[in-house]
């Protein structure tokens, strides 16, 4: 796996905390997270990170991914459209 100086950069500044809850509006497929959670498992073996909690606004149950916590689980064929999705 390549990183690149955002990444590490990102995960440098992660390692100065001990916990982190990582906020996301959707687990819909749960690829976002699932891609978060691959750079970090690979990446806690060279630096030190801080334990991360995941949390969703809303989750659905087709997701691959599920969060630690989130608000509502809806049905995997609602459609959302949160407000700073509007321009």
């Amino acid at each position: 796996m390549i990183f690149n100086f955002i990444t590490l950069s990102l995960f440098e500044e992660l390692s100065k905390y001990n916990k982190v809850l990582l906020v996301d509006d959707l687990a819909d497929s749960g690829k976002t997270l699932i891609d978060f959670m691959t750079l970090y498992n690979n990446l806690s073996s060279i630096i030190t990170l801080p334990t991360i909690t995941t949390a969703c606004l809303f989750y659905k149950s087709k997701s691959q991914f599920k969060p630690d916590y989130y608000a509502e689980e809806i049905d995997p064929e609602t459609w959302l459209v949160f407000p700073w999705e509007n321009e």
